[in-house]
This record gives C-alpha cells, structure tokens and sequence, in this order.
C-alpha cells in the first residue's frame, strides 16, 4: 500500500513539473502577457465611464492640496462636528493609493 502513495505522490510532482515547464515556455514567448485588443478596447471604455474623479483631477489640474480644501469644505457642510475630521496626510495616502 505504501508504494501506491509513493507512486502517486511522485506522479503528481512529475505532473507539477511539466507544468512549471510549459508555463516557463509561455511566458518567455511573450504568450501570457498579450492582452486581446478587444479586452483593452473594452477596459479603456469601461475607465473612460467610471473613472470620473480622475478625469476632474486631470482636467482641471489639481494638486493634493486643492483637493483637500475641497474635500475640507465639503465634509464640513456634511458632517459639521459629529467626526473629526481625517489629517490631510491620511487623506494624501487615500488619494495617492
């Protein structure tokens, strides 16, 4: 019965390695890393749609510090004093992940 496990212990390593060896082909070949034009066609679209805070940073040019006096004023308006207010270096590091 032991040498069953045995054998099937080293089928399976066996199988592992032809399959590290084939991934290894494919990904030096350049196979893995192409992304269908259909799929980045669609992706572009899908940011161009959704991604509109990016869209008002980059047309209007605005710096970290523009942003949180906007972000300031707002939560302010919203929120009055029921929470403190996050520091600006945490709301730097929310905005710059």
């Amino acid at each position: 019965m032991m040498m069953y496990y045995i054998y099937k212990f080293l089928m399976i390593i066996s199988f592992i390695m032809i399959l590290f060896r084939r991934f290894e082909y494919i990904t030096k070949r350049g196979y893995a890393t192409r992304e269908p034009e259909q799929v980045s066609r669609a992706t572009n679209v899908y940011r161009n749609v959704n991604y509109i805070t990016e869209k008002i940073i980059d047309d209007r040019s605005l710096t970290i510090q523009d942003i949180y006096s906007e972000f300031k004023e707002w939560y302010k308006s919203s929120y009055s004093t029921l929470y403190n207010m996050p520091s600006k270096t945490e709301r730097k590091e929310y905005m710059e992940k």
